[in-house]
């Protein structure tokens, strides 16, 4: 009978992790673990628990691009003043910077605060007001110079079609890199099925030994001392 040493069947099975069926199979599961941008939710929905989270970043030109979110920081005034006096001419619904604006919060239908003062625009996470920042969690309504639930104002921010001050860094393989939103589409947080590409990766692998076994068993081979001294 033909002898393979240990190490030969070593080297095969290690060439095996690395063909067909083991490519394949990590290959669906990368398609399924993006797949499910989907069912994800935009990153503005709550920001601040997205750091570190693996994105699909969509460019209005449907280009679409993978990354990890490292978090945001503040924009320089100017340039989202221009950027918001130009989106609020066209948009006349929404207010204009300078604007008065007052926020409420209120407890089972008991007022308990209020904000006022010049509109400044909106940061991730909220409104501001003479440049401070209101978070979501401060106020419950607009009421002035229009009224707006925080419902709907969110609902603006989740499908990013209001200009928000920030700059959003993020890191992929290659590079880090930064944008604002009037520079992609939207962003989603992909869910935690990243397992998908593994699994799929474990299945062909086990797919490849089994054949790489019966390929061994049919030609007869049985395993042990190479006459080679290997």
């Amino acid at each position: 009978m033909k002898t393979i040493s240990n190490f030969a069947l070593i080297s095969m099975l290690i060439a095996s992790a690395l063909s067909g069926c083991s490519l394949i199979g990590y290959g669906i599961g990368t398609l399924i673990d993006h797949g499910g941008a989907h069912d994800s939710v935009g990153i503005f929905t709550d920001i601040s628990d997205y750091a570190g989270e693996a994105v699909q970043i969509r460019y209005p030109d449907s280009a679409i691009r993978l990354a990890t979110f490292e978090g945001y920081s503040d924009e320089p005034a100017d340039t989202y003043r221009t950027a918001y006096d130009n989106y609020s001419a066209i948009h006349p619904e929404i207010p204009a910077i300078g604007d008065s604006v007052t926020t409420v919060y209120y407890v089972s239908d008991q007022f308990v605060s209020r904000h006022s003062g010049s509109f400044s625009g909106y940061f991730p996470e909220g409104i501001l007001i003479s440049n401070e920042q209101i978070p979501f969690k401060k106020f419950q309504e607009i009421v002035l110079p229009k009224r707006q639930s925080k419902t709907e104002l969110k609902q603006l921010f989740e499908s990013n079609l209001i200009p928000i001050r920030a700059t959003l860094n993020f890191r992929d393989q290659n590079k880090n890199f930064s944008l604002t939103n009037r520079d992609f589409q939207n962003v989603f947080v992909l869910p935690h099925t990243a397992s998908a590409r593994w699994l799929g990766l474990g299945i062909g692998s086990a797919i490849d030994v089994i054949l790489i076994v019966s390929v061994v068993v049919a030609g007869g081979y049985h395993f042990g001392p190479s006459s080679y001294g290997i």
